[in-house]
């Protein structure tokens, strides 16, 4: 399956000028068709064979360039999915600009939390879709499924998707998924021992975590007694998921082997556990279970829910374990 993407920019409606503008990469199946733009301009047609595409919007971890996720966006998109990175720098902490998922730092206060969405660009991403889907011109017109739509994210950012899939802010979202991402907050932020999160209020959301994650165990301190131990686990225990949610850890892998390539001059790369599969295993594995998780939330695949079934009565090589919400194993 060919993969290609085009690039669209879109404005950040309550953000100060200059991060009021964020860039996003989006990836689709293609299929070349001969036309004179192929080769003039390197635009390809999307494969319409697919009908509406469902959607993923990827967040990228702090200061995590969203290239890095571009083999696993590429993955989704030849399955037959448009799916959305964003690049989007901002003053996350005052001061510091860095590659951001968007956060409202205002919105995620015990006061606040529950009130509005967490980040500022998930409702500009979905308006700019569905625009460019009722466009005149453009190669995706007509083919975005921008009421199926999937957020997803990486550490940070898979934090960020957690929050905000919820369809009483945005009824297109039907779930989403994260590696390395959990929604135990910051004790800073003046939370009660122990608390957690919604994470994906009512929906099926999966959740990988890595057996070797360096970062999160290095960020222990940030949150408060009780809390900090095993944050992937209490989000999926207490997060409020809806049943057939599921809880997976990848053997062998660290909080970067979604990442490829890492970008070892940004984030925290530096705390991280060891890797000793090798990276080309573990995209494999991460790519069949989010791949699996997709075609079941969003296409209603029978053959991916009974592949997922079976790992969780059977078990899998590649995976420590995995446990779906509401059976006996959870």
């Amino acid at each position: 399956m060919t993969v290609r993407a085009i690039f669209h920019v879109i404005t950040v409606p309550d953000a100060p000028a200059p991060y009021d503008r964020a860039i996003l990469k989006l990836y689709y199946p293609a299929r070349f068709t001969g036309a004179s733009e192929e080769r003039v301009v390197g635009m390809v047609s999307a494969d319409d064979r697919f009908g509406k595409l469902p959607v993923v919007v990827f967040f990228n971890g702090a200061n995590c360039s969203p290239e890095g996720y571009g083999w696993l966006a590429a993955e989704i998109a030849a399955r037959g999915y448009l799916v959305v990175t964003c690049t989007y720098v901002a003053e996350d902490l005052p001061g510091l600009p860095g590659l951001s998922s968007g956060i409202d730092i205002s919105k995620v206060l015990p006061t606040t939390f529950g009130t509005a969405p967490t980040s500022r660009l998930v409702r500009p991403i979905l308006d700019g879709l569905a625009a460019l889907d009722a466009s005149e011109k453009g190669l995706l017109k007509g083919l975005i499924g921008f009421k199926k739509v999937i957020l997803a994210g990486h550490s940070a950012g898979g934090t960020i998707a957690l929050h905000n899939a919820r369809q009483d802010w945005f009824p297109e979202v039907i779930g989403a998924f994260a590696y390395a991402g959990h929604s135990v907050p910051a004790a800073m932020l003046g939370y009660l021992t122990g608390t957690v999160l919604p994470a994906g209020k009512d929906l099926p959301i999966l959740l990988l975590e890595a057996e070797h994650d360096g970062v999160i165990t290095a960020s222990a301190g940030r949150y408060a007694e009780g809390a900090a131990d095993a944050p992937i686990y209490k989000t999926f225990k207490d997060g409020g998921c809806a049943s057939g949610s599921l809880l997976a850890s990848v053997r062998g892998a660290n909080h970067f082997s979604v990442m490829h390539p890492l970008d070892p001059t940004t984030g925290r790369g530096f705390l991280d556990g060891g890797q000793d599969v090798p990276g080309e295993v573990l995209r494999e594995v991460i790519a069949e279970v989010v791949g699996a998780y997709c075609d079941s939330v969003a296409k209603g695949d029978l053959n991916a829910t009974q592949k997922m079934d079976m790992w969780v009565r059977d078990g899998h090589p590649w995976l420590v374990d995995i446990v779906r919400k509401g059976s006996d194993k959870s």
